[in-house]
C-alpha cells in the first residue's frame, strides 16, 4: 500500500492500531490524544520509512515495544509511559524526543544515550522518574524540573559541553549536587527553586565564566561557601524565602556583576555581611520577612543601590544617612 500519512489524533475511543504492517511506505503516524489507546503493534519497528510518530496525550499506553530505526520524532508528552525502549535511547538519527508530563514514567535506559537531541531536553513534571545514569550529549537545556531525582549523573553530565541551563525546580527529593557539576563551564542558569530538601550547595573549585543567573529559592539552605566568589558574571541570584538560611559570606562582595538580592523571607537571616568592596551593579536589596534589624557601615560600598525595602526605614542604620532614618 502506499499510505505515507495516517492521523487518527483525538480517536478517544481507539483502542488499537488498524494493521499497517502491509503500509511499508508510511512516513507519518499521529495518535495524539488517543487517550484508550493501549499498545503499539510490534511490526512497528518493521517500517522503515517512519520518521514521525505522535504519541502525545496517550494515557493508556504504558510500554513501547522496538521502534523503527528512521525514525527522527517521537512524541510521548503526557502518555501513561513507564520506561524507554532501547531502540529509542539508542537511535541516532532522533533528533527530537518530547517526554515531558509523563507521570508514570520510572526509568531511562542505562546504557549509552545515542539521541541526537540538540537544544532541550526535557523531563519535566515526570514525577515518578527517580535515578537516571546517561542523557544526550548535545543538548544546551536540560529541563528536570518536578521530578523525583535525588542525584544528578555527574559522570554522564560532565560530557554535555554545550549544556548552558538546568532546570531543577520543585525537585522536592534533591539534596545535593554533586562537585562535579561545577565542571559544566558553559552553563549559565541553575535553577533550585522550591527544592525543599536542597540543603548543601557544592563548593566552587574554579571561576565559573558564564554563570548568569542562579536561584536558591524556597531551599532548605542555610548557609552560603565564601567560594560563591567564584561566581564573577552572576547577574541575578535569588534566595527569597529559604526560612534557615542564616547568613551570607563576605565573599558576596566579589559578586561584582550582581544586580539584585532578594532576602525576603528568610526568616532566620539575621546579619548582612560586611560589604569589602564596592559593588558598582547591585541595585535591588530586600530584607522583607527577615530578622535584619541594622546593615553594617560598609553599606556605602554598595553605591549603585536604588531600591531597599520601605519596611527598614527608621530601624536600619545606614551609616551615610543614619541621621536621617
Amino acid at each position: 500500500m502506499s499510505l505515507k500519512v495516517l492521523d487518527l489524533s483525538y480517536s478517544r475511543n481507539l483502542t488499537e492500531i488498524p494493521n499497517l504492517s502491509q503500509c511499508l511506505k508510511i512516513e507519518y503516524i499521529n495518535l495524539f490524544g488517543c487517550t484508550s489507546l493501549v499498545e503499539i503493534p510490534s511490526y512497528f519497528q518493521f517500517l522503515d520509512k517512519l520518521t514521525y510518530v505522535q504519541l502525545g496525550w496517550c494515557k493508556s499506553l504504558n510500554y513501547l515495544l522496538e521502534m523503527p530505526g528512521n525514525i527522527e520524532f517521537l512524541s510521548l508528552q503526557s502518555s501513561g509511559i513507564k520506561e524507554l525502549p532501547l531502540s529509542v535511547w539508542s537511535n541516532e538519527r532522533i533528533s527530537e524526543v518530547n517526554s515531558e508530563d509523563c507521570k508514570e514514567l520510572e526509568k531511562l535506559p542505562s546504557s549509552t544515550c545515542n539521541l541526537k537531541v540538540s537544544g532541550t531536553f526535557s523531563l519535566d513534571h515526570c514525577l515518578s522518574l527517580g535515578e537516571f545514569s546517561e542523557l544526550p550529549k548535545d543538548i544546551s537545556v536540560l529541563d528536570l524540573a518536578r521530578t523525583s531525582t535525588k542525584l544528578l549523573p555527574v559522570s554522564s553530565m560532565a560530557h554535555l559541553f554545550s549544556l548552558t541551563t538546568v532546570k531543577l525546580k520543585d525537585c522536592q527529593k534533591l539534596g545535593s549536587l554533586p562537585i562535579g557539576i561545577c565542571k559544566l563551564n558553559s552553563l549559565k542558569e541553575l535553577d533550585l527553586t522550591g527544592c525543599s530538601r536542597f540543603k548543601y550547595f557544592p563548593v566552587i573549585l574554579d571561576p565559573k565564566e558564564h554563570l548568569e543567573f542562579l536561584s536558591s529559592e524556597e531551599t532548605a539552605i542555610k548557609e552560603l561557601h565564601s567560594t560563591i566568589e567564584f561566581l564573577p558574571v552572576l547577574k541575578t541570584f535569588q534566595l527569597k524565602g529559604c526560612k534557615r538560611l542564616e547568613s551570607l559570606p563576605t565573599s558576596i562582595c566579589k559578586l561584582k556583576c550582581l544586580e539584585g538580592l532578594d532576602l525576603s523571607g528568610c526568616s532566620r537571616f539575621e546579619y548582612f555581611p560586611e560589604i569589602l568592596e564596592p559593588m558598582e551593579h547591585l541595585e535591588f536589596l530586600c530584607f522583607k520577612g527577615t530578622a535584619v534589624k541594622k546593615l553594617p557601615c560598609s553599606i556605602d560600598n554598595l553605591i549603585g543601590l536604588q531600591t531597599l525595602d520601605p519596611i527598614f526605614a527608621g530601624t536600619l542604620r545606614l551609616s551615610q544617612a543614619a541621621s536621617t532614618i
